[in-house]
């Protein structure tokens, strides 16, 4: 007999923001060419994606897997999405009777806005993502390198170190598929894995007393790190993800500030003010002057 497929929490999750996005898209569609019908289509599917989204979000064996960092604001999140449904299917039905009224347009666009803000915020972009799997690997390697006199440790870095680089995998695949010349993340990525399947295979030996092991370990790590570096210059995801971060911490003002709760805009305001100067110390590193311009911009 076959089993049931059963999708992990995290997919089924993913599966229902990717719904959300495509049904917002399509409804803006729908309001341009003054679709009603098309119109009302997305909007029942976008309100059960949002309410699919919310859920999955929300599960407790989702959440408690999680880093505890993270818990509180997800589950926020999914709390923002249903509180921003009854909005979003209000103006939804008031432009379904006069699709050609601008005013009931941009009061559903404006909707969609809030809906898709809300929804996307526990979502790293690929940048930030890469920013923080970046970190985990170097992180890993410190870990493999320090505890190789000592199995347990060696193994239980590995496995970190091999999980944030399938997680790399993950997102220079996506990242791919935005640049012009994906070949130049695809290789360095291969690089990694490469080097990483060598260090996977020698430092269990290392940790046992191994010193030629411990040698090709010491001596594959800083190809990992090359790697990690050639497929940054590729994508410049480390000069993009600050940037990115003042405009998630301007979004979560905005979701805050249209929350009914005042004790949320604070330490909204607070994030922000973090976040710009942080930017602001980022650019003075930032080498490319086309990622720094774009920087300045961002923090004008």
């Amino acid at each position: 007999m076959v089993q049931p497929c059963t999708k992990k929490p995290e997919d089924i999750e993913q599966d229902a923001f990717e719904r959300l996005k495509d049904n917002l898209n399509n409804l803006r569609k729908a309001i341009h060419d003054q679709d009603p019908k098309m119109a009302n289509i997305q909007t029942k599917l976008a309100a059960q994606a949002a309410k699919d989204l919310s859920q999955a979000m929300s599960d407790p064996q989702r959440l408690m897997k999680l880093p505890p960092n993270q818990r509180e604001p997800r589950a926020q999140a999914a709390k923002d999405i249903l509180d921003n449904l009854p909005r979003f299917l209000k103006n939804a039905k008031a432009l379904s009777g006069e699709p050609a009224n601008p005013e009931k347009q941009e009061d559903l666009l404006d909707a969609i806005r809030r809906l898709r803000r809300v929804a996307g915020n526990p979502f790293p972009s690929d940048e930030k993502d890469f920013r923080d799997n970046y970190n985990d690997i170097l992180n890993g390697l410190r870990k493999v390198g320090d505890g190789l006199n000592d199995p347990k440790a060696t193994n239980d870095a590995l496995d970190d170190l091999a999980r944030a680089i399938g997680n790399l995998r993950r997102v220079g695949d996506r990242l791919k598929e935005k640049n012009p010349h994906p070949d130049s993340i695809e290789k360095p990525l291969n690089e990694l894995e490469q080097a990483f399947n060598r260090i996977k295979q020698k430092a269990p030996l290392a940790a046992k007393g191994d010193k030629n092991a411990a040698k090709e370990v010491h001596d594959n790590i800083p190809h990992v790190k090359r790697a990690l570096n050639d497929i940054n210059n590729a994508t410049h995801a480390l000069d993009i993800a600050p940037i990115q971060d003042v405009e998630d911490a301007l979004d979560n003002v905005v979701v805050a500030a249209s929350s009914n709760d005042p004790n949320r805009v604070a330490p909204s305001l607070k994030d922000l003010v973090a976040r710009v100067n942080d930017l602001g110390d980022h650019l003075n590193s930032v080498q490319d002057p086309r990622a720094r311009q774009i920087g300045q911009d961002a923090l004008d």
